[in-house]
């Protein structure tokens, strides 16, 4: 009985490492306050790099099967369309502002990031307030970006 246990519980294991994403699943262990840290310094290299227009550094921390949905609505698939997307982003002269509501890092296997954000692209007259929602995963004993997901705050008064 117990081996028949422990031969489904296989299963199901390697049946979740197949249907997740990569870094889904926690690859390393390690002290949660030590990766709780190290994910605030990821969090806060990532958002630099794209007030800075770093491209490379930026996409550093974006994992190969990640996506993005931006606040029209529009999905990125995969590192290359995001990059496709940041590039052109960037381009722009922009400001970016943002202040955390929320992180919640799991015992350094996965976290979530929540960030009060406006982005503006002045010469446009584009200001947009965002809810930004970064999900990471630990790949290979980092932390990357496995989802992005901007969701535009109504004004209100408008």
């Amino acid at each position: 009985m117990v081996k028949k246990f422990r031969g489904a519980f296989l299963v199901m294991i390697a049946a979740a490492t197949v249907i997740a994403p990569s870094g889904a699943l926690a690859t390393d262990g390690g002290d949660a306050p030590g990766c709780e840290r190290e994910l605030e310094a990821a969090s806060h290299a990532f958002d630099q790099s794209f007030i800075d227009r770093e491209f490379d550094a930026f996409m550093a921390f974006v994992a190969a099967d990640a996506v993005q949905i931006d606040y029209l609505g529009h999905v990125y698939l995969g590192k290359g369309a995001i990059a496709d997307f940041t590039r052109l982003v960037m381009r722009n002269q922009y400001t970016f502002t943002h202040s955390l509501i929320s992180q919640t890092v799991r015992p350094c296997s996965s976290a979530s990031v929540l960030q009060d954000t406006v982005f503006a692209i002045p010469s446009r007259g584009l200001s947009i307030h965002l809810l930004d929602a970064v999900n990471w995963a630990r790949v290979e004993g980092e932390w990357k970006v496995v989802m992005i997901q901007n969701t535009e705050i109504p004004d209100p008064a408008a």
